[in-house]
């Protein structure tokens, strides 16, 4: 399946997906951000986000033993 959306004139990109997914993710992120300053949570939300970076990094490493990855 194809990941861009065309126009049938020009055959231009109009929209591709996985820029669009990059965009709203950090749109997200931002908005949470706000959020947190706004109900004063900001270490909350720092130690958190910390926390997601250092889960994800160590089950990268625990797949690419798995499945030997580069």
């Amino acid at each position: 399946m194809n990941s861009t959306i065309r126009t049938r004139k020009k055959g231009n990109i109009i929209m591709n997906i996985s820029k669009s997914r990059s965009l709203l993710y950090g749109l997200a992120k931002l908005l949470g951000d706000i959020n947190a300053v706004q109900k004063g949570k900001v270490g909350q939300r720092i130690v958190r986000r910390q926390e997601g970076k250092f889960a994800s990094r160590g089950m990268s490493k625990a797949n690419k033993k798995m499945f030997g990855g580069k």
